[in-house]
């Protein structure tokens, strides 16, 4: 799934809400049953094309969900430049 945010903080606080989710959601499910998501946030230039998100932005975005461990979630340099000290988690 890819999602584009006004804002890092926003971006980061809605990964943060979908890993707590799915973590409340798993508990009680076998491990074979259990969804973990890798998410990737980067803050870059995006070009639309109809239904596409294209660029840059996104291509580290994919890299860092490609990095990231399941059920993680993997910010950028700019990312974590842009939340510090705005989010208590």
């Amino acid at each position: 799934m890819l999602a584009e945010f006004g804002s890092a903080v926003q971006a980061v606080r809605s990964a943060v809400a979908v890993q707590r989710a799915l973590n409340r959601r798993n508990a009680d499910l076998d491990e074979a049953q259990r969804m973990r998501f890798r998410i990737g946030i980067n803050v870059g230039d995006v070009m639309v094309q109809g239904p596409d998100l294209l660029g840059d932005g996104v291509n580290i975005a994919a890299r860092l969900e490609q990095m990231a461990e399941p059920g993680s979630i993997l910010v950028s340099g700019t990312v974590w430049e842009q939340i510090q000290g705005k989010l208590s988690f």
